[in-house]
């Protein structure tokens, strides 16, 4: 299957890309008038290859804190209950926190856990950039493929 896409490229575009790796993408521009995708492909290569490091990491920790980003996501509740259950689950210690709006300087004022998980909206989810943190910051599901 294909899929074409008009807009922007950018993170939309490599959002839909990472969700359905399985499609080849093509895109047009409006804006610039020109079509393209090769770009977004590398990035989208570069950002898995990263994301798949990050899953590495939290395979080495040993203290997971689980940081809610939103309470007003529906089956968050759950959502970190299971988290909790994986992690506990797999020998490791939980902690979970609860933010308004995640930053780095926040999750830096507790150097002694290992890796993160954000419990977030997916838009918010795949917004942050993982390079801007001190300790990995990964999704629920990136944390239970790694663990499980």
């Amino acid at each position: 299957l294909k899929v074409a896409y008009v807009g922007e490229q950018g993170e939309e575009l490599t959002r839909m890309m990472l969700e359905h790796a399985s499609l080849e993408f093509s895109n047009f521009d409006p804006t610039l008038g020109i079509a393209g995708g090769m770009a977004e492909l590398r990035e989208c290569s570069r950002l898995l290859k990263r994301r798949y490091y990050l899953m590495n990491k939290v395979k080495d920790a040993e203290r997971i804190g689980i940081v809610v980003a939103t309470t007003s996501v529906h089956g968050y509740f759950d959502m970190v209950r299971r988290l909790k259950r994986v992690v506990s689950d797999s020998g490791r210690r939980p902690y979970t926190f609860y933010v308004g709006k995640v930053n780095p300087a926040k999750l830096a004022n507790f150097p002694e856990i290992e890796a993160f998980v954000l419990v977030a909206s997916p838009e918010d989810t795949v917004s942050h950039d993982p390079s801007e943190y001190y300790r990995p910051l990964v999704t629920p599901f990136e944390l239970e493929a790694a663990l499980v």
